[in-house]
């Protein structure tokens, strides 16, 4: 089961006791978003490291196994059946997902407003499958080392990442990202911290 929202900053103050968010009201972030309750706001500017460690919280405190997708699932989950650039066919704009339109676009819609800063998680309409924001507003954690090459040669049935690495996968596109190549559901990217771009959404696997 994978949750239909990234991580919001409340859920995370909650189990962590902190908010370590850019665009929170602690954060460096704060006089941009000073009028608004980022409660459910997603949390960022976390490593993956912390991600992880949200994610054994989570285990110790529910008692079931929640942990970060692997990239493959991320991606099945984001095309929800779909085969196009984006989930929402072979176009896409800032009406549609939290994205920057200033940047190069598929298609010819209105590239809507350009918010600059993350949102509240939902704010747009959600894939087949009933997830939120798999475009846009974040990138996300996944559980994968980094590899480009990896998928020649990985399994074809629920690869489960390279090894070892450096850097660790994010899928997605965030609030500062245009629906050029960065917003696609197969683009494929690394880090080795999180920013104010990077959040994360965790999966519950079941026997």
């Amino acid at each position: 089961y994978m949750g239909v929202y990234a991580v919001t900053q409340a859920e995370y103050e909650k189990l962590m006791g902190k908010n370590p968010s850019y665009w929170g009201p602690g954060g460096r972030g704060k006089g941009r978003v000073a009028k608004l309750d980022t409660a459910r706001f997603p949390v960022e500017q976390v490593s993956w490291e912390v991600a992880m460690a949200f994610c054994r919280k989570m285990n110790q405190k529910v008692g079931k196994t929640f942990d970060l997708p692997t990239e493959a699932e991320w991606e099945y989950a984001c095309r929800a059946g779909t085969t196009g650039l984006f989930h929402f066919g072979n176009s896409l704009s800032a009406k549609q997902a939290n994205i920057n339109p200033m940047n190069n676009f598929y298609g010819g819609e209105d590239r809507g407003p350009y918010l600059e800063r993350t949102t509240r998680v939902g704010s747009y309409e959600a894939n087949a499958f009933g997830l939120y924001d798999m475009h846009g507003n974040v990138k996300q954690w996944c559980k994968d080392w980094c590899n480009m090459d990896y998928y020649g040669e990985s399994p074809l049935r629920d690869p489960q990442g390279p090894a070892n690495g450096v850097a660790r996968v994010v899928r997605g596109s965030s609030w500062d990202d245009g629906a050029n190549g960065e917003c696609r559901s197969a683009y494929r990217e690394g880090s080795e911290s999180g920013d104010n771009c990077i959040g994360f959404r965790v999966v519950m696997r079941v026997p």
